[in-house]
């Protein structure tokens, strides 16, 4: 056995590879220099592979590449051996190069059989190219899905928002409303129990009347209990129109404004006349767009108010005119009464305030607030203006959209007939 090994390793028979170049200078220069190239080559790429490891441990293909490794080292040390042979025909060098080279084959079959499948696995650049565009539209989906939400979220925030702004109006509103009613409660009140008293007084006086047998004085109180009583209806009346506003839905319809207000005032015509009064009315051929009944009040209250307080020792002059501007007309109702405090302008519109004693003119300090609930429900707006026994003006704005010349055609028939070819 150590014979055969002997024979094995005997080196006699070897001879240098070098020897069949004659040891010519170009050829061994060009395979020393081919084999340190591969040299180098199978040192550079393990190199590479431990870098790509390293910045990537996670790697699928991680447990494939120490088979690469071994497989290229081993080749590298094979031509170290094949370059050393060339001079020195060593059994080291000989034996081992020839193992490497078996131990590549194995190798070889190994990397086929382990590695191959896995290197198969991986995408190609198409298939990498159609992930990354799906998931480039997932993302964009994600996206889309995530603007529209805060879109979704905003408009919530806002609604939110909007919704918290109405209950804050609406308390408020509601707050005022108590407020109103508690006021007009405590002047309604005392307003009714002041007929009430003077209607129980003056009916002791006639009962002592009638059982002194006073005729005269039975008669005086008689007539003091019927204007009394009058009173006190007249308040419980107006107390029940101003009532009913608060819940009158108003309806809409045209109405030619000149002869409204010319039928309107055709009530106040015989007290105006008797005074040597005038009741002008220079209004433009309007068509508004009004409840009839709402428009009644508001008129017809403002031109009793106007004649009312007129003093007796003056004419009653009244004008009624109209100015048209950018988005609406101003109606303006103006009379020679004795006019008000300026400081008292926020107190005229409300229920139950008279700004003037009972000497000066009799009501019950309702039909102003009548006349604003009109205007509110109609969605228009009121003023006054007033100089202190000069007159006062009371300023009606009606939006263009309700009130327009009659030789106009109506917003949307003229926006059709821009449309219409």
């Amino acid at each position: 056995m150590l014979s055969e090994l002997d024979r094995i390793l005997e080196t006699s028979a070897f001879s240098d590879k070098g020897s069949g170049w004659l040891f010519s200078e170009d050829p061994m220069i060009l395979h020393v220099t081919s084999d340190l190239m591969v040299l180098f080559a199978f040192v550079l790429v393990p190199a590479f592979l431990l870098y790509f490891v390293r910045r990537h441990p996670r790697s699928a293909q991680r447990r494939a590449l120490p088979h690469l490794l071994a497989f290229i080292l081993i080749f590298g040390i094979a031509h170290t051996c094949l370059m050393i042979t060339l001079w020195n025909p060593l059994p080291t060098f000989y034996w081992p190069a020839q193992v490497f080279a078996v131990a590549m084959v194995l190798l070889a079959f190994s990397v086929a059989w382990f590695t191959l499948p896995k290197i198969l696995k991986l995408p190609s650049p198409a298939k990498l190219r159609a992930a990354n565009r799906a998931l480039a539209n997932e993302v964009e989906k994600h996206s889309r899905t995530s603007r529209a939400l805060t879109l979704i979220q905003e408009k919530q925030r806002e609604n939110l928002s909007l919704r918290a702004r109405e209950i804050e109006n609406k308390t408020a509103e509601l707050e005022r409303a108590n407020e109103s009613l508690r006021r007009f409660a405590h002047i309604a009140s005392h307003d009714l129990q002041e007929p009430l008293r003077k209607i129980a007084a003056y009916a002791d006086i006639l009962e002592e009347a009638i059982a002194e047998k006073d005729a005269e004085e039975a008669s005086r109180a008689m007539e003091r209990l019927r204007a009394m009583s009058s009173q006190a209806r007249i308040m419980v009346s107006d107390l029940l129109r101003f009532s009913k506003m608060s819940q009158y839905q108003p309806v809409r319809e045209p109405i030619d404004l000149q002869a409204a207000v010319e039928e309107i005032a055709e009530i106040f015509e015989q007290t105006i006349s008797g005074r040597s009064g005038s009741l002008e009315i220079s209004l433009p051929a309007l068509c508004v767009h009004a409840d009839p009944l709402l428009l009644r009040q508001i008129f017809q209250n403002i031109l009793a108010n106007a004649v009312k307080y007129v003093p007796q020792t003056r004419a009653p002059r009244i004008i009624v005119k109209a100015k048209e501007g950018e988005d609406n007309w101003k109606i303006t109702i103006e009379d020679n009464g004795i006019g008000f405090d300026p400081a008292l302008k926020s107190k005229i519109f409300e229920p139950f305030t008279r700004l003037h004693g009972r000497k000066i003119a009799d009501g019950s300090g309702i039909g102003l607030a009548i006349v604003y609930r009109a205007v509110h429900a109609m969605e228009w707006a009121i003023d006054v203006e007033t100089q202190l026994d000069i007159g006062t003006t009371f300023c009606l704005w009606i939006p263009k959209r309700d009130l327009r010349r009659e030789d106009e055609a109506p917003e949307e028939e003229t926006t059709a007939a821009r449309a219409s070819p």
